[in-house]
């Protein structure tokens, strides 16, 4: 209830909303995301506590870049890097601003704009690379290799996918691994590797089931 989550600490809040968010991004109601991001989005401005501010907008990206809303995804990632400038050294700033460069990166190579998409995933390589945070540079990998799938270097895209998939598998990532099956399999698509591509849509589905048993 309303009463109860007033109760709350702003950061409890702000994460129990992110967290709906992210599980009404999984059965696609994107309308109930975007409502629940904007309200941590409200809360954490409300309290001045820019941090959480910066992770909702991020988050608010994500949702819309999961339905394919681009402008407004990097409009959001935008607002969430401005706050994050000059930002601070320890583990879970850098952790945040290594995703909010990496998602902006990624938004950036689906559309196109290249140039900027290489130079926020450097910065976000670095971040990853110093962290050691290995989710990071998997979603990193996918970045890469949405690079190269759009200047039509297809097999240098599927080497940075196997790089990808090889972080998740090994870390158990099921959601990244299904996301990047998919992503290899299109670049196989695109390289007439045919045979590759139904086996990475086989995997991907096999990821599907197993996820969906568990919810």
């Amino acid at each position: 209830t309303k009463e109860y989550s007033n109760d709350l600490s702003v950061e409890s809040r702000v994460n129990l909303l992110i967290s709906l968010v992210n599980a009404k991004v999984r059965i696609g109601k994107f309308k109930e995301a975007i409502e629940a991001s904007n309200r941590a989005i409200e809360i954490s401005h409300k309290e001045k506590n820019y941090h959480l501010e910066a992770k909702s907008l991020n988050m608010l990206g994500w949702v819309y870049r999961c339905n394919g809303k681009l402008s407004k995804a990097i409009s959001n990632y935008l607002q969430a890097n401005r706050l994050v400038e000059g930002y601070h050294d320890d583990r879970e700033s850098q952790i945040l601003k290594g995703w909010i460069h990496n998602n902006l990166a990624f938004a950036y190579a689906q559309r196109g704009i290249i140039k900027s998409a290489i130079k926020l995933a450097k910065v976000a390589q670095k971040i990853w690379e110093k962290l050691d945070f290995q989710t990071g540079l998997g979603t990193l990998y996918e970045v890469y290799g949405e690079i190269h799938l759009k200047y039509g270097y297809y097999l240098e895209a599927i080497k940075y996918y196997n790089r990808a998939i090889n972080i998740f598998i090994q870390r158990g990532d099921k959601d990244f691994s299904k996301r990047a099956f998919i992503e290899r399999a299109t670049a196989n698509i695109y390289a007439n590797r045919v045979d590759e591509a139904k086996e990475d849509l086989e995997y991907a589905v096999d990821i599907y089931i197993d996820i969906s048993s568990l919810d």
